[in-house]
């Protein structure tokens, strides 16, 4: 079953608000005497793209950038009378609101004041508990599906259990609420599974695709809402003024791994994600772009040792060897002589059923007994993913600036059959699964205090 749902947002707000993707900074602009100066000329640069939003000082002295990609950031400050303010180095993240304070000097304000050490920053605009995985750390962890959501595993309050399904969606609890129940959000947008409407993630980006990663467990604010179970905020990365790729693979071979205690032989494991990723720009200082294609490749070997199979006399209708059962003759009420079922007596079809079962491998099988956990089989079950995501951010003024991102991912599975005929074999199934995301973003400033954004978010899986 394929199911689409076109979600598409206007959301009109003060300085008050944080887009759910998007950094806030926000500070006051005073003086050094402490009194504050009303109008100075704020700007907040990105390092990477170059790219400078204003702002200004309203009549309190407070500033405001609810709206800001997370990235590197300068921030400068300018007013008649005074030095130039600079504070380089700002690192923004996901979901973040830093207060950043701009005490300026009187002066020329051809002079200018930089402020290299400063005490990290703090987030003293929300009560939220949670954690966020910058990009460095994303990159360079060894996660074992390289899929973003597995990140949530290195979070406190958190009670992982696996992850299931062809798009490896990790299954846990955080801060004690219900296992499948939290709410994800990538680049701003729902990326719940819109199929069946649950609060179960559906699309799962690669990690190389990954800017950030931020899990809130509790007082997460109230635009976020609709669950307990937590709230996972993740930003997809963008292109900068600087052209940069990269090429990757991670292995798992079962050559290097040893058999399991109950195997008789080592299950056979084939395991490869590989890729690349590139960036940079389209126009400098205004459009840039970011591609990512992620491949998984695997086989995974299973032994399977809990597997029932008749013994090969049974199949034939020759139960002599039984000491638990006595075969009875449905017409007489009586028991079959030697408890065995005559040859004219068996069904034709049953006959060919029971040809469909492969004799017990397992040496202690006891014929006297009723089969039990008789049948050990090494089986390898597979998987093949391919994972597509593209990125464009435009700057079309300091006032207007739009993102736009499309994710595909492809995915098939196959678990192997334990009988040698696949038809008569009760494990064997395969699966398809594709997820389509589109998310396109514009945020305009209207007033350096009225920001609005307009969001479409498409999924369809």
């Amino acid at each position: 079953m394929r199911a689409s749902a076109l979600v598409v947002c206007l959301l009109l707000s003060a300085v008050s608000g944080i887009a759910q993707n998007q950094s806030r900074l926000t500070g006051v602009v005073t003086d050094n005497t402490g009194a504050v100066i009303v109008g100075a000329r704020i700007a907040a640069a990105n390092v990477s793209t170059g790219t400078a939003y204003p702002a200004a000082s309203n009549d309190s002295g407070v500033y405001a950038f609810p709206f800001l990609p997370p990235g590197t950031y300068e921030l400068s400050a300018e007013f008649s009378g005074f030095k130039k303010f600079v504070r380089p180095g700002l690192v923004l993240e996901t979901g973040f609101a830093r207060t950043v304070d701009v005490q300026m000097e009187i002066g020329a304000t051809t002079e200018s004041v930089v402020v290299t050490a400063q005490t990290p920053l703090l987030e003293s605009e929300s009560s939220t508990v949670g954690q966020l995985i910058e990009r460095a750390n994303v990159r360079n962890l060894p996660i074992e599906s390289r899929r973003s959501a597995s990140l949530i595993r290195l979070m406190g309050m958190v009670v992982y259990r696996e992850e299931f399904a062809t798009e490896a969606i990790p299954r846990f609890s955080m801060t004690g609420g219900r296992s499948g129940n939290q709410m994800w959000n990538l680049d701003g947008g729902v990326v719940q599974n819109m199929t069946l409407g649950v609060p179960i993630l559906g699309l799962n980006p690669p990690a190389e695709s990954l800017q950030e990663f931020k899990a809130e467990a509790t007082n997460y604010a109230a635009e976020f809402g609709r669950t307990a179970g937590g709230m996972i905020l993740m930003t997809t990365r963008s292109g900068g003024n600087q052209m940069h790729g990269a090429l990757y693979e991670f292995l798992r071979n079962g050559k290097l791994d040893t058999r399991t205690f109950f195997a008789a032989s080592k299950a056979p494991l084939r395991y490869n994600i590989f890729g690349g990723s590139v960036g940079g720009p389209i126009i400098r200082d205004k459009t840039f772009y970011f591609f990512n294609y992620e491949g998984a490749r695997r086989r995974t070997g299973q032994t399977i040792a809990d597997t029932d199979v008749p013994h090969p006399a049974e199949i034939r209708g020759d139960f002599s060897a039984r000491r638990d059962v006595m075969i009875i003759d449905p017409v007489t009420r009586q028991p079959f002589p030697g408890n065995v079922i005559p040859a004219n007596r068996i069904d034709s079809v049953g006959q060919a059923f029971a040809r469909f079962y492969p004799a017990p491998n397992i040496p202690n099988n006891n014929v006297s007994l009723a089969p039990r956990d008789n049948y050990l089989v090494n089986v390898s079950d597979s998987l093949r993913q391919d994972f597509y995501t593209a990125r464009v951010d435009h700057s079309f003024s300091a006032r207007d600036r739009l993102y736009a991102r499309y994710s595909l991912m492809k995915a098939s599975s196959a678990d192997a059959p334990v009988f040698p005929d696949m038809a008569a074999d009760f494990r064997a199934r395969t699966q398809d699964n594709d997820n389509t995301s589109l998310l396109v973003s514009w945020i305009r400033n209207i007033t350096p205090t009225f920001i609005n954004e307009a969001r479409g978010n498409y999924g369809i899986a």
